[in-house]
């Protein structure tokens, strides 16, 4: 008997053992957006016992008697300042390693019950250029001109419920305005602030009237086929349109203000084409252009999930980078509704004024 119970708490024991040498599972890890920081989150199934190393471009952290359960890239990290994470075990012991896309200040801790270990991230470069850039008054605002389609005898395109592309237009770059306006060292400007019609070539003058960093239009269009849906981003093309559609919505636009017969349209973009504005201009526009399609592209179906380029008269400025927001296609009925709703109209513009602000924080425009 007293044999017996001896092999069984040693039996016991050696269960114990095993179940103390078992490693923790790091089961998922994600990401929160916070004022001034992203925060990611390592969940585990037990005590977390790591170190951390911090190099000019990457974080390694090593988690002793640990393993991954699961896949540790996610295709949300282009939020982050992380690139790209990669796990390695080495033999007991686990490391994860995240490579950064720039330099970001570190603070971590662990938390009990449940398990999870933290990291923060804040953004030292955004906040340097932010503390520079925003608090030395010397620096001029960055002026953004935006430009609702259409307008007073130019209703633009009209969606099932008839709902009117310039009243959609207008409604967003109001509150589009004012986010950009919110922004310090940041000016936004109307080129109409209500139900009038003004030409292209008038819009382009208020653009340079006021010496705009950036120009940017905002429409609502419908299509010939209901089924096309999603936003899109216009820049100017150096070679005309870039697609079918791209070509048709240039085609609608600048009729808009022509109001000629296709022929003499078809000549005057002939005579648009030559007058191209300048690649660097251009660059510029896709650089931001992709910028807001990226944001886009968080709350809405893209039409296109890249910058198009398209011959639109209003984009014509060749010293101003220059886009056209397509928001949505009024010839969708769900979208139609979508526009409608001022609380995805704020959705829109947060999205816009984020891929602005975004681009010129980091590449300040020069002194006039």
């Amino acid at each position: 008997m007293i044999m017996a119970r001896s092999k069984f708490f040693l039996f016991f024991l050696c269960l114990m053992q095993n179940a103390l040498a078992a490693p923790i599972r790091i089961n998922d890890f994600r990401f929160s957006a916070e004022a001034t920081k992203i925060r990611l989150v390592f969940d585990a199934s037990g005590p977390i016992n790591y170190t951390i190393q911090e190099l000019p471009n990457k974080i390694i952290i090593n988690i002793k008697n640990a393993k991954l359960i699961g896949l540790l890239n996610k295709t949300w990290l282009y939020k982050t300042p992380v690139k790209s994470a990669q796990s390695s075990q080495l033999g007991k012991d686990l490391r994860l390693t995240l490579n950064l896309k720039k330099q970001v200040k570190l603070q971590h801790f662990a938390l009990q019950k449940p398990y999870r270990l933290a990291l923060d991230l804040e953004d030292v470069e955004d906040e340097q250029i932010n503390n520079y850039y925003i608090s030395n008054k010397s620096l001029r605002d960055v002026v953004i001109v935006i430009d609702p389609g259409h307008g007073g005898m130019d209703p633009g395109a009209v969606g099932y419920r008839g709902t009117r592309e310039k009243d959609v237009a207008l409604a967003v770059a109001k509150i589009l305005q004012n986010t950009i306006n919110k922004v310090k060292g940041f000016r936004a400007v109307l080129t109409r602030n209500g139900d009038y019609f003004i030409t292209l070539r008038q819009r382009l003058g208020i653009a340079h009237r006021y010496k705009a960093d950036m120009f940017i239009a905002i429409h609502a269009d419908a299509y010939k086929y209901r089924s096309s849906h999603g936003a899109s981003v216009f820049a100017l093309s150096q070679r005309g349109a870039t697609s079918e559609a791209a070509r048709w919505l240039a085609e609608k636009e600048n009729e808009s203000e022509l109001g000629q017969t296709i022929s003499d349209k078809n000549a005057l973009l002939r005579s648009v084409l030559i007058d191209l504005a300048q690649a660097a201009t251009i660059h510029a526009s896709l650089e931001v252009g992709e910028a807001i399609l990226q944001e886009l592209g968080h709350i809405s179906r893209l039409h296109s999930s890249r910058v198009e380029q398209a011959a639109f008269v209003v984009l014509k400025s060749p010293d101003i980078p220059s886009l056209l927001v397509e928001t949505g296609f009024i010839s969708d009925p769900y979208e139609e509704s979508r526009l409608c709703d001022p609380k995805y109209q704020q959705k829109i513009a947060t999205c816009l004024a984020t891929g602005i602000t975004q681009y010129f924080i980091h590449r300040p425009p020069h002194e006039y």
